[in-house]
């Protein structure tokens, strides 16, 4: 056991060594570790922000920070609830029965790690886009059935959309020293007539069942494991609401794929049947991820990287074109339906 003492002491000092600034304090969580947990931690690498892959004598797993002892708590029901719902393509809590992990005010989860494959989830593919929309779906079937027991609260959709378009507005004295003017007003003209038209439909979706929305559905919350499964991950941004929400933004995540085709939509068994509401026509017409990244860059204050800029630029700026002529296109549609109706 001294032995062992030494090593891990000797790779700590390594490490102390060898880096500065954050590596500080993977060195302190390294010794929390050792000193909570009654296996030898091998070591801790950085998976993204306050979320660890940690090396270990029972073998690997994910160490996750969590905003509160609550959402830690919310989360491990949830993903046992999932699995007793008969969803088992996501993670598992572990080491449930100890202690929660409390280090620097902050609380840990320890979490299964799904090996990946050599091909990771990918949205430019064809079949991860459509195996992506297919789990999504079976998620909120599974989920409809927990809702009545949920302490989640509602996803506030219009609120949350107001909220982006004025923060974009606010930020408009930044934004406009990378982006023409001309292109920001229409942006906000979309927007303005989008919200305008999902206040308008929100009574047409509003009395039908709930669902949990996932909430954050990035490539990187989609894992294809090493046997070719695909799992669904990541559980900090989930609330209850109409299942087309999460649509809404799978869809968005995709666009930039697609060439921002409504036809290749189409193609989409579990979204096609949307496609002739215009509560999603709606939806689809809020340009929602570009306000949100340039929101992001400002509240980061990354606008003087100029590597963050430039890819954000060309994010919003080179399938300007192709999104401008979809917007067209729905504002036809549902322009079209309005007049069936008439």
């Amino acid at each position: 056991m001294h032995i062992v003492r030494q090593e891990i002491f000797l790779k700590v000092k390594i490490l102390m060594i060898n880096h500065t600034g954050d590596d500080f304090l993977l060195n302190r969580l390294f010794s929390y570790l050792d000193n909570q947990l009654p296996w030898e931690i091998e070591y801790i690498k950085p998976f993204g922000r306050k979320i660890y892959l940690v090396e270990s004598s029972l073998g690997p797993f994910i160490l996750k920070s969590f905003r509160s002892f609550d959402q830690l708590i919310k989360q491990q029901l949830l993903l046992a609830d999932l699995k007793k719902a008969g969803f088992h393509h996501t993670y598992s809590f572990l080491f449930e029965e100890r202690e929660p992990l409390f280090f620097e005010k902050v609380y840990y989860g320890c979490l299964e790690y799904i090996p990946p494959s050599m091909n990771p989830f990918n949205f430019n593919n064809p079949k991860d886009r459509q195996d992506g929309l297919t789990l999504l779906s079976k998620f909120h079937q599974s989920t409809e059935r927990m809702v009545t027991h949920t302490t989640l609260e509602k996803f506030p959709l219009v609120h949350k959309w107001r909220s982006r378009v004025t923060e974009f507005i606010n930020n408009l004295s930044v934004i406009k020293l990378f982006v023409k003017e001309e292109m920001l007003h229409e942006l906000l003209a979309w927007s303005a007539w989008a919200l305008e038209g999902v206040e308008r439909e929100w009574a047409s979706i509003n009395a039908e069942s709930v669902v949990v929305l996932h909430g954050d559905l990035a490539h990187h919350n989609f894992i294809r494991s090493k046997t070719g499964e695909l799992y669904l991950i990541d559980f900090d941004l989930i609330s209850i609401g109409n299942r087309r929400i999460d649509y809404l933004q799978y869809a968005n995540r995709i666009l930039p794929s697609i060439d921002w085709s409504i036809q290749e939509l189409t193609h989409f068994e579990k979204m096609k049947p949307f496609l002739n509401e215009k509560f999603f026509l709606y939806g689809l017409a809020f340009p929602t991820d570009i306000l949100r990244e340039w929101n992001r860059l400002i509240r980061d204050k990354q606008y003087d990287k100029p590597e963050f800029v430039r890819q954000l630029l060309d994010f919003t700026v080179s399938q300007f074109s192709a999104r401008r002529q979809f917007f067209y296109q729905i504002q036809r549609m549902v322009v079209t339906d309005r007049m069936k109706n008439e």
